[in-house]
């Protein structure tokens, strides 16, 4: 080394220079298996992290019948003129267009995610995972209202329906 920049070797000519490490980590590359049981450990935890919204989300729906049904609205309506079948069919359709609203931003979230979820890798698994969704708050939806008549304070309502259907949820889901 003669003169110039000293930069990492030293400040003048004739020192010796100071060599510098400069570590890399290159890991090897995961085997199927390895990938495989990756995919399988995030696919139940996925499924996990799904379940407790999806429990939820019925729940919260009860509690507003469970609210009106105490205060009366709904026998001020009945007395206005609306139907009871008329009632029930609308609130029905809101909480399941709401559901459905739901269900989209779901399954956006996992295209957010990229491919790495097995739930949207092809487009026949998304599409099987949305149905699924769907179909799942259409039958659970009708199932909490009867569920509802049996309440009269709707925060119980509420954590009692989400309870049920959690462990009813989990238990399917470890079977």
């Amino acid at each position: 080394y003669t003169g110039g920049n000293p930069g990492i070797h030293g400040s003048d000519a004739h020192s010796i220079p100071t060599p510098m490490y400069l570590p890399k980590n290159h890991p090897l590359p995961l085997s199927r298996q390895e990938n495989l049981e990756n995919k399988m450990i995030f696919s139940v935890l996925g499924a996990l992290f799904i379940l407790i919204p999806l429990c939820n989300a019925p729940a919260a729906f009860i509690s507003f019948l469970v609210r009106e049904r105490v205060n009366k609205s709904k026998h001020q309506q009945t007395i206005s003129g609306v139907s009871p079948h008329l009632y029930w069919l609308a609130t029905l359709t809101w909480d399941l267009a709401l559901y459905t609203f739901l269900a989209t931003l779901l399954i956006c979230s996992f295209f957010a995610f990229g491919n790495q979820s097995v739930y949207v890798s092809t487009n026949e698994s998304a599409s099987a995972t949305f149905l699924l969704i769907l179909v799942y708050g259409f039958s659970v939806m009708p199932l909490c209202y009867l569920y509802s008549l049996m309440f009269t304070n709707h925060s119980t309502a509420q954590i009692s329906i989400m309870a049920i259907n959690f462990g009813t949820g989990f238990i399917l889901l470890l079977l």
